[in-house]
């Protein structure tokens, strides 16, 4: 199977729901007036996101990558968009750029290098379907419930209150591991990312007005590619 798309970077939504889609079965009313439910898996993520496309290559962009995916057949990683919500260093943002190298200089364009102000790692192996573990802060803030991370750009978040020591933290978290992993695996906070599909094929058509900036939305599942 080829390797998933990378999103375009220059196309950043102007509205973004990520969310769990819990997988319930629910009976029918007893002549009580109860019901009773039971989850058949521990859900899966979906997304809804809104963008406004102002220039030609954000429209070109949009329109070829979206034709390069063969509608839901096509797999890409695309980002939370929730950058102001990591674990960022106090006083500074996810990454710090304008990083010269060593003796001063910058690249052509005058540019930096870029440096990220978060880094974890598993502290333990990590088996498939998984929904506790501890990772080692290698630097960053301290971890919240309700932050998103990833692992090979599979999306969770942490359902419980994190249980720190030293520079270690447990926590709860949902969708269960899509995989197993080793101890010493980059747990991703500054930049989340998700593997998705489109949920139909007719999904970001783009309607044009002359002149005008276009605003399109598109609905998104988590890839199955890969899970068993």
């Amino acid at each position: 199977m080829p390797s998933p798309a990378i999103w375009p970077h220059i196309l950043r939504p102007k509205r973004a729901l990520f969310r769990i889609v819990p997988m319930t079965m629910t009976g029918p009313l007893s002549p009580a007036g109860l019901q009773q439910g039971i989850g058949t898996d521990a859900g899966y993520w979906s997304a809804t996101l809104t963008f406004g496309l102002f220039t030609p290559d954000q429209m070109r962009e949009w329109e070829g990558f979206l034709a390069s995916l063969d509608g839901t057949l096509g797999e890409f990683i695309i980002p939370v968009f929730a950058e102001d919500l990591a674990p960022a260093l106090p006083g500074y943002g996810v990454d710090i750029g304008g990083i010269p190298f060593g003796d001063g200089a910058m690249f052509a364009d005058g540019a930096g290098h870029v440096q990220s102000t978060t880094r974890f790692t598993l502290a333990e192996n990590a088996a498939l379907r998984a929904t506790q573990i501890t990772v080692n802060r290698e630097l960053g803030g301290d971890l919240r419930r309700g932050m998103k991370f990833s692992i090979d750009s599979r999306l969770h978040i942490i359902t419980s209150l994190p249980q720190m020591e030293g520079s270690s933290s447990t926590f709860e978290f949902r969708p269960p591991t899509r995989a197993a992993y080793l101890a010493g695996a980059s747990v991703e906070f500054g930049h989340p990312s998700c593997r998705m599909q489109l949920v139909s094929d007719d999904e970001g058509g783009l309607e044009r007005i002359a002149r005008s900036p276009s605003e399109v939305s598109i609905q998104l599942r988590e890839s199955a590619h890969g899970l068993s």
